[in-house]
């Protein structure tokens, strides 16, 4: 992928997506409403996030993505899986942007991950639907990002008792991922795990499109990148964008990618770095790795947590 922002006198803005791949045979291709889409959302997340969608204010901005490419595909090119791709479009827009306006953009996040699940309810009745889970959201200059938001995406997840209801299947466990987001003046957000164990009695089908499982989500400004994502069944390492079956009993497990950081960690304030270590956000190892807190501070810390 790649895109130049062009900012013109007449105040108008413009994205050109010259260089950019031609489009695959695999289901991520993307169409140029979607990829312009993007476009629209991240300028307006950098200028107006507050201003209701409305015709008006796509005018200034125009973009363009040559016929046929990976982000202007054409029939018959598939494209049930355009997220994979168009979700990278926004983190794209803003790298573009990054010294332009380094106050406003966030660093990458870590994004959406989406499962198919297929088969058999305990009770007979066939299964077939959609589970997500959320990555960290990407800092800003100043601001820590909140964990498991997605972004650019504003999927939910499911509530597990409704999920374990339609299914059949338990969610064992799901926490925080500790140094999962990615160091900074303002920490990236944590990802976290799902553990969901198929209690249906029947072979299951998953089916699973996760990204963030090569490229981690970067840090901006002398942040440092967040946790690449994985998913493993009983344990092992399974392809991301693969099909698997899931034995009765087995155990899926997602381990979700880290929001990038920004500015240089060794700015932090103290009081941030050692509040993140009693809410077990970084361990202590973290704090005196990349933000250089002392052992003394870190154990008192730690004390407070077990108090608390």
């Amino acid at each position: 992928l790649a895109v130049a922002i062009e900012i013109r006198a007449d105040g108008t803005l413009h994205a050109d997506f010259h260089g950019t791949g031609a489009s695959v045979r695999r289901g991520i291709n993307v169409p140029f409403c979607y990829a312009r889409a993007m476009v629209l959302y991240t300028i307006k997340c950098l200028t107006v996030p507050e201003l209701p969608n409305n015709g008006g204010m796509t005018v200034p901005i125009t973009a363009l993505a040559p016929l046929g490419c990976l982000l202007n595909a054409q029939p018959p090119s598939a494209t049930g899986a355009r997220h994979m791709i168009g979700h990278y479009v926004a983190p794209l827009v803003l790298g573009a942007l990054a010294e332009a306006a380094p106050d406003r953009v966030m660093a990458d996040c870590g994004m959406m991950n989406l499962l198919t699940v297929q088969g058999t309810h305990r009770d007979g009745r066939p299964v077939s639907t959609l589970y997500f889970a959320s990555g960290g959201f990407g800092a800003l200059s100043g601001h820590d990002r909140p964990e498991v938001l997605p972004a650019p995406s504003n999927m939910a997840v499911v509530p597990v008792e409704v999920w374990e209801t339609l299914t059949s299947t338990s969610v064992v466990s799901k926490r925080l991922l500790a140094d999962s987001g990615g160091a900074g003046k303002a920490r990236g957000g944590l990802g976290q795990e799902v553990v969901i164990r198929n209690d249906s009695g029947n072979l299951l089908t998953v089916l699973c499109m996760a990204n963030r499982t090569e490229f981690e989500a970067k840090g901006f400004a002398g942040g440092q990148p967040g946790r690449l994502r994985e998913l493993r069944l009983d344990g092992t390492t399974i392809d991301p964008k693969g099909r698997h079956q899931v034995a009765p009993g087995a155990c899926i497990t997602l381990i979700e990618a880290g929001g990038g950081g920004y500015g240089d960690p060794r700015e932090r304030a103290r009081e941030d770095v050692l509040r993140d270590v009693r809410m077990g956000f970084i361990t202590a190892a973290a704090a005196a790795q990349h933000y250089g807190v002392d052992a003394a501070e870190i154990d008192a810390a730690l004390l407070d947590r077990r108090i608390d």
